[in-house]
C-alpha cells in the first residue's frame, strides 16, 4: 500500500464505523405491549406544589431558589424590562428585582394541565407584581 492511500483508507474507515454506529436500530416494542401508566394527578399536584414553593422563594427573596425554578434557556419577560433570557441575565435581572424593598410576586395558580403521556404539562393563572416604578420611584 502506498504511504498516500492510508490516510484516505484510514479515514474511510473511520466513516464508516462513525456511519453504522449512528444506524443503529431503535429497540421495538410489540404492539400488544401495553404503554406504562402515568399518573397525571401526581405530576398535577407537584406543579403544584411547585409554585407554592416558587411563591415561598420569591418571597423570601432568595436568588438561588427563585433561579433554579427556570429552565438553563428560561425567558422572563416584566412589563418596563428588557427580556432577560438565559440563567446569567436571569440571575442579574432577578438581583435587580429582589433588590427593589417594594418587590412582591405572588403566581396565583387557576388551572394545571397535564397530558395523558405525562410528557406535557403546564400551569395557568394570573400573578401579582408589585415594582417601584423607577421614573417615579
Amino acid at each position: 500500500m502506498r504511504p498516500v492511500l492510508r490516510p484516505i483508507l484510514l479515514a474511510t474507515a473511520f466513516g464508516l464505523i462513525a456511519l453504522t454506529a449512528g444506524c443503529e436500530k431503535p429497540a421495538v416494542t410489540p404492539a400488544s405491549a401495553k404503554p406504562a401508566v402515568v399518573d397525571t394527578a401526581q405530576i398535577e399536584q407537584a406543579l403544584r406544589a411547585d409554585e407554592v414553593q416558587w411563591n415561598a422563594d420569591y418571597k423570601a427573596k432568595d436568588l438561588a431558589k427563585i433561579a433554579a425554578h427556570y429552565a438553563p434557556q428560561g425567558v422572563l419577560m416584566t412589563a418596563g424590562a428588557p427580556v432577560m433570557s438565559g440563567t446569567d441575565a436571569l440571575g442579574m435581572g432577578m438581583k435587580e428585582l429582589v433588590a427593589d424593598p417594594a418587590f412582591h410576586l405572588e403566581l396565583n395558580t387557576e388551572k394545571v394541565g397535564v397530558a395523558a403521556g405525562g410528557d406535557l404539562a403546564y400551569t395557568r393563572g394570573a400573578y401579582t407584581l408589585t415594582v417601584t416604578d423607577p421614573q417615579t420611584k
